[in-house]
């Protein structure tokens, strides 16, 4: 490691050094690195992305709980993240743009027949129940530390 000098500054008649600040933020910083968590695991990350305009008119937030807490959590019991997103897409053909609002349901899991199982279900029962013709996902494999 490099040394850095910064100048002395004088607050309220007590010297401070820059440095030992700075070196005491490197290493408050190093004990909450990834490498230093109690516990890493390879996993995948599933992103799903759904819209919330229907045909019907706007899913609504007590059908998008119901759904949530019927569907979703049961599958899914160890956690997951549900984030408020707005979207847009251009269906293939189409000049329109739509805009919509929707809701990103994100889950770390272990990679498993089942738990694809659980996103495919997941993903039918919601373009059945809200007459959906796609609900997106994405998938990425990450290490998750606690």
């Amino acid at each position: 490691m490099t040394a850095i000098l910064v100048p002395r500054r004088r607050v309220t008649g007590v010297v401070l050094t820059s440095t030992v600040a700075f070196a005491l933020g490197l290493t408050l910083a190093a004990a909450h690195a990834p490498g230093n968590m109690a516990s890493c695991a390879d996993q995948v990350y599933d992103r799903l992305f759904f819209g919330l305009g229907t045909s019907d008119g706007i899913v609504s937030d007590a059908a998008w709980t119901q759904f949530l807490s019927e569907i979703v959590t049961p599958r899914f019991p160890n956690g997951l993240t549900v984030v408020d997103a707005n979207g847009q897409w251009r269906a293939v053909g189409q000049q329109d743009l739509t805009v919509e609002r929707s809701r990103v349901v994100e889950i770390a899991h272990d990679d498993s027949p089942e738990t694809d199982r659980h996103i495919g279900e997941v993903v039918a029962i919601y373009k059945h129940r809200h007459r959906q013709r796609s609900v997106m996902l994405t998938r990425a494999r990450v290490e998750v530390c606690f």
